[in-house]
């Protein structure tokens, strides 16, 4: 049986389809917004394959990607040569974009006059920001679909931002949001998911689970693990288990992390005046020192990130990742008495240990030196090398472990304890630690209270006081 993974058809998105396609029959326009290998184009693809068939309709349809078009003019031209390549002679490549658009209107209400009807599906809408004259371009697209009797011109706009966020990051552009309406694309469903494993006969209620856990619903992270796995039980005659799809992710993990950093730097490049990354794990991670805007969690579950019914991260996988990905405090003072601890302590058991003290502090510390290996291997990969050495490994370490460490070696460090009486210092890193520990990392910022934050934020200043 061949991998029916490596070309998948679109699975779970009959309800979408069917409101596009009913939207573009009529002469409406409308917008699809989601995330990043999410569907959109697989969406728009079946659309147009579905309305080619369509024998009661008949459509001119051309796609074009706003990410290649280098001015105002060629986005005209573009549209031109689609739509009426047989009428090539009438645009002339010295026609400036004003006279070029002209051309392009008459043409379309000559050919509408006569039947035409045209569809335009115009993908990477977000990187119309870059383009000068935007909002020319925006006003006069508008303007096409306003007047469809007229043109007789529908349009489908791909992007990953929502309209209101493009047209509030490009400069003079007022008229984007209210052009058509937009369809957000989610995650599958569980049902949809199911569907997906039973093309390879993968399907079992474990394993559905554990496909759930692991992709929360998402097409292409789905899609890359079940090709995996589905060469796995065709090689070994094996069931599917928990373990299987864990291993399966094991084997894929540079997919999942190249597509959660591409989530990073989009959240984090979000738009000029706020960083959606930081506030996604505030929201979802912790812990937070006041509550995301209320705009900013609708855009998280306008894309599925955060689920409708439960308010939580849509796969357990993608959490795991946010939580490492919070390592960098959210104070300044605690990144200063991190940093003040980590030295303090090397330093000690460098004098004590020499050079062996790192394997020293694994024997020892076996459970907690493993998980500063996976937080590092997760967090800094290649960067070792292109600063020219390793990294302390006491870099990825939470402060708990700092304090275990200080403990377990009271003799060592005499330098704090000849400053500070060891039942203050416990008291104060242990309230440090209630709001910055592996533990609070895992919960909402609701259940983080902020008195002991601000508790915690004092105790830090009072030790590097003394340290």
């Amino acid at each position: 049986m061949k991998n029916p993974y490596k070309n998948m058809p679109v699975i779970g998105r009959d309800e979408e389809i069917d409101r596009i396609m009913n939207r573009l029959k009529v002469g409406g326009s409308i917008g699809i917004c989601g995330l990043r290998h999410i569907g959109k184009s697989s969406i728009a693809e079946q659309v147009l394959n579905n309305l080619e068939n369509d024998k009661t309709n008949s459509f001119t349809c051309a796609e074009i990607s706003i990410g290649t078009i280098s001015d105002e003019k060629n986005l005209y031209d573009e549209i031109a040569d689609a739509l009426f390549p047989s009428e090539e002679e009438l645009f002339n490549s010295s026609d400036s974009a004003t006279q070029l658009y002209l051309k392009l209107k008459r043409t379309l209400r000559k050919q509408a006059k006569e039947g035409f009807r045209g569809i335009v599906v115009l993908k990477e809408l977000d990187a119309i920001r870059k383009i000068e004259k935007a909002d020319v371009i925006v006003n006069r697209i508008r303007d096409l679909v306003e007047n469809y009797e007229k043109y007789g011109l529908s349009f489908l706009f791909l992007s990953a931002r929502s309209l209101l966020c493009i047209q509030e990051n490009t400069k003079d552009l007022s008229t984007l949001e209210g052009i058509c309406e937009t369809l957000d694309i989610k995650p599958l469903s569980r049902q949809s998911i199911q569907k997906m494993m039973e093309m390879g006969n993968l399907y079992s209620e474990e394993a559905l689970n554990g496909v759930m856990e692991i992709t929360g619903g998402h097409p292409y992270l789905a899609q890359i693990l079940l090709k995996n796995t589905f060469d796995d039980v065709e090689k070994t005659g094996k069931e599917v288990t928990i373990e299987t799809l864990k291993r399966m992710r094991t084997n894929c993990a540079s997919v999942f992390d190249d597509y959660y950093k591409s989530l990073h730097t989009f959240f984090k490049t979000w738009d000029t005046s706020c960083n959606l990354w930081d506030s996604l794990c505030d929201y979802l991670v912790g812990p937070c020192l006041e509550e995301p805007k209320k705009e900013y969690i609708q855009y998280f579950r306008r894309y599925g990130i955060v689920s409708d019914e439960t308010g939580l991260c849509f796969s357990n996988d993608f959490f795991d990742y946010l939580s490492l990905s919070r390592i960098k405090p959210v104070w300044d003072e605690i990144a200063s008495l991190e940093l003040k601890l980590r030295t303090i302590i090397a330093d000690a058991l460098f004098r004590e240990y020499q050079e062996k003290w790192p394997e020293t502090l694994k024997k020892e510390h076996e459970e907690e030196y493993n998980e500063m290996k996976k937080i590092k291997a997760l967090t800094m990969k290649g960067k070792a090398k292109q600063k020219g050495g390793d990294f302390d490994i006491l870099e990825f370490s939470f402060l708990r472990f700092l304090l275990t460490i200080i403990l377990d070696h009271k003799e060592l460090f005499q330098s704090i304890f000849s400053q500070i009486r060891e039942e203050l210092f416990k008291d104060w890193m242990g309230k440090i630690c209630d709001v910055r520990n592996e533990i609070c990392h895992n919960r909402r910022p609701e259940y983080v209270n902020k008195e002991r934050q601000a508790a915690a934020r004092d105790c830090c200043k009072e030790l590097l006081k003394h340290l």
